[in-house]
Formats: C-alpha cells, sequence, structure tokens
C-alpha cells in the first residue's frame, strides 16, 4: 500500500515538472517565433530600402549640400512622385532625405511641413552607408512604426537616405498568432 502510495505521488509530481517544462518550452519558442520573425521582417524592409535607394531619381536629390554643387535645386515634385509612385499598392511609408535632414519627399505627409530627420536613428546610420532598422513612434503621424533606411548616393557619394517605414501595429497584427 504505501508503494502504491509513493508511486502515485511520484508520478504526480513528474507529471507536474514535465507539465512546466513543456508550458516553458511552449513560451519560449512564442517569444523566438516573434524575435525570429520581428527580425526577418526588418531584414526584408531594409532590402526593400536598398533596392528602392538605387532607383531614386537623381533630379530629386540635385543640389543637396554634400553634393557641394551650389547650383542643383531639389525637384521637389519629382521627389513625391517618387515616393508616392514607390508606396503605390503597398502599407509602407516611402521617405526621401536630403543629407541635412530635410525631408525632400513622403508618401504620406507634406515635407514642408515635416521636421528635420537629422537626428532620427535610422537616418544617422543610412548617412554612415549601412543600412539601418529601428522601431519608434513616428512624431508625424504618433504611432509606432518600423523604419528601414538605405544610403542614397550619387558620383559614388553619400548624399541622403531613403527610408522605408511599415506601421508597428500591422507587425503586431502579423504576430498575434504565434
Amino acid at each position: 500500500m504505501k508503494r502504491s502510495r509513493f508511486a502515485v505521488r511520484t508520478f504526480v509530481r513528474l507529471l507536474l515538472v514535465s507539465a512546466l517544462l513543456t508550458g516553458l518550452m511552449a513560451v519560449s519558442t512564442v517569444i523566438a517565433m516573434r524575435r525570429l520573425y520581428g527580425d526577418a521582417a526588418g531584414f526584408s524592409l531594409s532590402q526593400a530600402a536598398a533596392a528602392l535607394a538605387n532607383l531614386v531619381p537623381v533630379s530629386t536629390m540635385a543640389g543637396t549640400p554634400v553634393t557641394n554643387a551650389g547650383t542643383g535645386t531639389v525637384d521637389a515634385v519629382a521627389a513625391n512622385r517618387f515616393c508616392a509612385e514607390a508606396a503605390k499598392n503597398t502599407r509602407l511609408r516611402v521617405t526621401l532625405i536630403a543629407a541635412d535632414g530635410s525631408v525632400l519627399g513622403d508618401s504620406r505627409s507634406e515635407p514642408s511641413s515635416m521636421e528635420n530627420h537629422a537626428g532620427r536613428p535610422e537616418f544617422i546610420q543610412a548617412l554612415e552607408g549601412q543600412l539601418a532598422t529601428a522601431i519608434r513612434s513616428s512624431p508625424t503621424l504618433g504611432i509606432d512604426m518600423a523604419y528601414a533606411a538605405a544610403p542614397v548616393t550619387m558620383d559614388g557619394r553619400i548624399v541622403g537616405a531613403l527610408r522605408l517605414a511599415m506601421d508597428a501595429p500591422d507587425l503586431a497584427e502579423r504576430l498575434a498568432p504565434l
């Protein structure tokens, strides 16, 4: 009789420990999958930014401070048109930023009403020649956004950055099933 009680207690304890460990594994798996999905989304966004940065029309960046041309002027209409066309049929926000941080074009907002982007972390990294990502609140739109920025080059020099943004709620929605 004593052995059978001991066996039952041992069995219940092992069952509880197994259930606890299985639960911990499930939680850690979900956390790892969410992180992986977030990293993959950031990677995809940065690769799209790099690809689009290669297609930025020169006229949209002419006369930016880094070129030292002094005579060129930025074609604001072309910059806005490029951003709008690049974002067409997507949920992405496309922003073209000059090397001094001034916004040349944006697919969702009027660039002249936007503050200077010189202090934005993804922009700073793009000016250093790197692809960069960040998730933070957008001062312009007032919502959390996932950002990716890529350097825009002209004649071998970095003259600004092309930045893509995705609403973080969209990203959170995709992660919800996990």
